[in-house]
């Protein structure tokens, strides 16, 4: 076995938790060389992308690089953060970059910072696809030279090879752009010599953290990689990686459980073997990197309409009395608003939560119809559940009542639903459910 180089996956995204204590764990547990997780995803949609906005908050964001910030600078090692701001746009970047300074400034820490962009130009890829150097992915059949044109942003994901350039020119923090999750992690290990093979397996891995652990909510992991193949453990004491959760990983945004495509080449796990060294490890040896032609994966994003989430919660009993009992004009299917109403006695609006344990939000069909204005809204109702029973009438008038509102509508114009008069129908009670509709005329 050559030497090995260890990173430490703290979370499989900046922003949705680092556990200090298991971070100091892994750095107590032996030689650490790197710190290395993702910070972007397309799971949440293309909203993040077309906004350069963050999925996580700021404060969420802060808190995470702040631990993994003093960790880097206590240890004296390499911080590699990818995609950052969930889309990995300039802006996501600069966004980024402006709380590492505001740590930075908060610790008195002087600190080298890397920034890898990673946003194309519209013109230039308009340009390129002309010349027959971009090709579609499914489903999609031809390059949209109108919707490259349309797109707020568009990322190309880039591989390891930047964020090594960057630690060889001596970044102590790398913050990138649109990187591939798996690129991010097998940096450091390809920059010290270890073979391509192990060091991508290892990064796709441990490029969402605990998630090829048997319980992804424990923390992240620790991967030891050599020339030969990797060690994957997770950081929790009471988590443990098995064969099938290690192995399951390359299935994960990935349609071939034995080759991935990465940028430079393709990962082959066909004759990889895994095996349990204990309750907790498992090792990965057999991984082969097949070089191929360079290409990067191009995600764009344009904006088409918004959406409002709207929670209204009335306790007032004269306003209760005072919605109408009209019914509704029209069959359900044409309704443009679905609304779900819960009502339930002896209940505060600040208690919500206590008198509805059980809530929960489920999609119902959408309606679509025409308002006056000729926008057209797509409407998907949600319906929240109580062990209460509900009342027989409604709208229930006691001064002790209340009454949950939900709705979502989504118009695909470049503007915000509004709303002019509402009709409701009396609604259906089923046990503590009670779904009504209305009509925007």
């Amino acid at each position: 076995m050559t030497h090995s180089i260890t990173i430490v996956v703290p979370t499989g995204a900046l922003g949705s938790g680092v556990s200090e204590t298991l971070l100091r764990r892994a750095f107590a547990s032996g030689r650490v060389d790197g710190i290395a997780c993702d910070a972007g995803s397309t799971d949440s949609g293309p909203a993040y992308l077309a906004s350069g906005q963050c999925k996580y908050s700021r404060e969420a964001v802060k808190r995470d690089l702040d631990i993994l910030m003093r960790a880097r600078s206590e240890y004296a090692v390499p911080l590699l953060i990818g995609s950052c701001g969930t889309s990995g746009s300039d802006q996501a970047v600069d966004w980024t970059r402006d709380i590492a300074l505001e740590i930075a400034a908060e610790l008195d820490m002087s600190v080298r910072i890397a920034l890898l962009y990673s946003e194309q130009s519209a013109a230039l890829l308009t340009q390129r696809a002309q010349q027959g150097r971009i090709d579609p992915l499914a489903p999609m059949n031809a390059v949209d030279l109108d919707a490259i044109a349309n797109c707020e942003h568009i990322v190309a994901l880039m591989g390891p090879e930047p964020y090594v350039a960057a630690l060889n020119a001596g970044a102590e923090i790398v913050l990138g752009g649109r990187s591939t999750d798996a690129g991010v992690l097998a940096a450091v290990p390809l920059m010290h010599g270890v073979d391509a093979g192990p060091a991508w397996h290892a990064g796709k891995t441990a490029e969402c953290g605990g998630l090829c652990t048997v319980d992804a909510r424990e923390g992240g992991v620790l991967v030891r990689v050599d020339s030969e193949g990797f060690e994957v453990e997770p950081l929790s004491a009471s988590n443990r990686c098995t064969t099938e959760s290690v192995s399951a990983h390359l299935l994960y945004e990935n349609t071939d459980a034995f080759l991935l495509r990465e940028p430079g080449g393709i990962v082959d796990v066909t004759g990889a073997t895994y095996v349990a060294l204990d309750e907790r490890r498992v090792r990965v040896n057999g991984s082969r990197f097949v070089p191929g032609t360079y290409t990067m994966k191009l995600e764009g994003a344009a904006a088409n309409g918004f959406q409002t989430l709207m929670l209204v919660g009335i306790r007032d009993p004269q306003t209760l009395g005072a919605l109408p009992r009209a019914r509704c004009h029209g069959s359900s299917h044409r309704c443009t608003v679905s609304w779900s109403i819960v009502c339930a006695r002896r209940c505060a609006l600040s208690r919500m939560s206590s008198i509805f344990p059980c809530a929960h939000m489920a999609r119902m069909p959408s309606a679509t119809s025409t308002t006056q204005n000729r926008r057209r809204l797509h409407v998907k109702s949600a319906f929240c559940s109580s062990p209460l029973q509900a009342p027989s009438t409604w709208p229930h008038r006691s001064p002790k009542s209340a009454i949950l509102c939900c709705f979502i509508c989504r118009s695909t114009s470049r503007g915000h639903c509004r709303a002019t008069r509402f009709r409701f129908r009396r609604p259906r009670w089923s046990a503590a459910r009670c779904m009504s509709s209305s009509s925007i005329t």
